[in-house]
């Protein structure tokens, strides 16, 4: 409403998303293949946080909104789920599926708590501060998993049967 755009014209941003995301996600695939997932997480979260928060720095200018929102799009490919899926796939030898499962129960997870936490920003730090505060979260949920270990496994190398993460 602050900017006087129609729902249509603030949705476009997301079609136009979903379109760089058809090209960026096989792109990133490579790169995943290529450096691993942890470094492409740990690599892909600053891009991505900011393209996040940009957003929140828009204009009324319909190609401005545009324009953060394809770099945002961009910048979500060094976050994608391939490489969530890919660090666990690594990671497990027994209950693989189990991981995995528990991975892909994180989508439902964010389904049903960011909308609410969203809102309640929105509410308490206005649309404009909610995407950096958005970008902070993520941030902190990526690194503090990713997070250097000094002993054990799961960090630089595979648990053996009956060793503790």
């Amino acid at each position: 409403r602050d900017l006087g755009w129609t729902k249509t014209e603030f949705s476009s941003a997301l079609t136009l998303q979903m379109l760089i995301g058809i090209v960026v996600g096989p792109l990133a695939g490579r790169v995943l293949d290529r450096i691993g997932p942890r470094r492409m997480l740990l690599i892909g979260i600053i891009p991505f946080a900011v393209g996040l928060s940009l957003l929140g720095t828009t204009s009324a200018a319909m190609w401005h909104w545009w324009t953060l929102a394809a770099f945002s799009s961009i910048a979500a490919g060094g976050v994608i789920l391939a490489a969530w899926i890919s660090g666990v796939v690594q990671s497990f030898d027994t209950s693989r599926g189990l991981a995995i499962s528990v991975c892909l129960a994180g989508i439902g997870l964010a389904t049903a708590i960011w909308p609410p936490l969203v809102a309640w920003l929105v509410g308490n730090l206005g649309w404009r501060a909610t995407f950096p505060a958005m970008a902070f979260g993520w941030a902190l949920v990526l690194l503090a998993h990713y997070r250097e270990r000094e002993h054990g496994c799961g960090a630089h190398r595979r648990c053996s049967k009956g060793e503790q993460r």
